[in-house]
């Protein structure tokens, strides 16, 4: 019986490490180590795709497989995109972003104007749930009670899903990352600041990460590079990152 006492034991304080481990943030600083982005605080972030990378969603419309492809990613027109300081632990991002030039695959297939907007989204600054003193996560999800990310229209006289209209909901988590000398990306560490900020998106961060998306009912996957520069006034093109 005192055997099995201390084996639960030992079991519910697992159980709580694995959680509290699951559920590690970081805050937002920027310029130098330990200046963190302030409670209320909003920095002005610009977005691109990370050059000589491809920004892709991959995922299947009525069994068939259906790839869209973007030449670039920008805040949306009329909105500011922001990295925002809160309460230490809950810093996040706020802004509604578009897919420009997209193209689709099975190519007799298009969206309208050649592009994406998605709703409003936020994300949520995370360690790696599996390494709390490792890389940093960044967890998109619609904004506030919204569910959709966006939703893909696709047009086309001879394409095979012409008039299918289907939402994409969940949430894309990117990884922070740096290229390195052979021109790939490796992880940031925590408290590593640099400019740009780029994050990796794919299946190994989205699995990482807790994240996961659909396209209708269909699994989906968000792949690419994305780099993003402060561009307010006060920390124009700073080095920022993530910190405990």
């Amino acid at each position: 019986m005192r055997f099995r006492k201390i084996a639960l034991a030992l079991f519910a304080c697992m159980a709580v490490a694995a959680v509290a481990a699951g559920s590690a943030q970081a805050q937002w600083t920027i310029g130098t180590a330990g200046n963190a982005l302030g409670a209320s605080a909003h920095e002005k972030v610009e977005i691109n795709k990370h050059p000589g990378t491809t920004l892709r969603l991959d995922s299947t419309v009525l069994g068939a497989p259906i790839t869209l492809t973007a030449e670039n990613v920008h805040c949306a027109a009329g909105v500011e995109c922001t990295i925002d300081g809160e309460n230490f632990g809950t810093n996040h991002s706020t802004g509604t972003l578009e897919f420009t030039n997209v193209t689709v695959d099975p190519s007799t297939c298009s969206v309208p104007n050649n592009k994406v907007v998605t709703e409003a989204l936020e994300d949520e600054v995370i360690m790696d749930p599996s390494n709390a003193a490792g890389p940093v996560f960044d967890k998109f999800k619609p904004a506030g009670a919204g569910t959709t990310f966006a939703t893909i229209e696709l047009t086309g006289a001879e394409c095979p899903f012409a008039g299918v209209v289907a939402p994409v909901k969940g949430t894309a988590t990117g990884e922070a990352v740096k290229t390195n000398g052979s021109g790939g990306f490796e992880p940031v560490a925590t408290g590593v600041l640099q400019t740009p900020q780029t994050l990796l998106f794919g299946e190994t961060q989205q699995t990482t990460g807790g994240g996961a998306l659909t396209l209708g009912k269909a699994a989906a996957v968000l792949s690419g590079a994305v780099d993003n520069t402060l561009a307010g006034t006060a920390h124009k093109g700073e080095a920022f990152g993530a910190d405990e």
